[in-house]
């Protein structure tokens, strides 16, 4: 399935689609990936083992979807960081750079296997992660804002914590996919008895 194909064409009654009424598509996902391209690249990052569903209101414009999958990098062999949610609302618009809101969340996730798949490297550092992001504007400049929990933080070389204080993040950050551009606006790490702050560009 082409997304924006699928977006853009006026026939319903495809297969594996439920179509509710006229100019609208129900599409159930069950074990199904999910790849992101950027013109004619692929990206490394997919979703895989996708749950959920997708509401296609195209008399409105408009994309309702309620997902649960696994984050997997497909240019390195990686275990998955475990099961997140992801749902929310999007008008694409013929170019597909229309708004869009997301909330993005993941419990009792491994720190160690999400590090590798965001970044491509394993510094060995281990923890447990609650995290929860919300996302907004656009695909081609995403706005997010969001605060993670790690308990259990210890280094590979070490054992775990019998007490471990909590590290907190709080961050507001932009991302601009087609320049592969981080800006944050703003991200305050808390740990034990330590402050940091931290603002920039990658």
């Amino acid at each position: 399935w082409n997304m924006l194909a699928l977006w853009r064409t006026r026939k319903s009654g495809s297969p594996g689609v439920n179509s509710g009424s006229p100019g609208s598509l129900q599409i159930e996902l069950n074990d199904a990936r999910i790849d992101f391209k950027s013109e004619l690249d692929k990206k490394p990052f997919a979703i895989s083992a996708v749950n959920g569903q997708f509401n296609l209101d195209r008399a409105r414009r408009h994309v309702s979807y309620k997902l649960r999958g696994n984050a997997v990098r497909t240019d390195l062999a990686l275990a998955s960081p475990g099961e997140f949610n992801l749902e929310g609302t999007w008008a694409p618009g013929e170019d597909f750079t229309g708004p869009l809101e997301a909330t993005l969340e993941t419990r009792g996730a491994m720190l160690s296997d999400w590090i590798p798949v965001v970044s491509g490297r394993n510094p060995n550092v281990y923890g447990v992660v609650d995290a929860k992001v919300r996302i907004t504007g656009s695909i081609r400049d995403l706005r997010l804002e969001g605060q993670t929990r790690v308990g259990q933080l210890h280094r590979s070389d070490q054992p775990p914590p019998s007490e471990s204080a909590n590290l907190d993040v709080f961050f507001r950050a932009s991302y601009q996919p087609p320049a592969d551009r981080l800006s944050i606006d703003s991200m305050d790490v808390s740990f034990a008895d330590s402050r940091v702050h931290v603002s920039g560009t990658m």
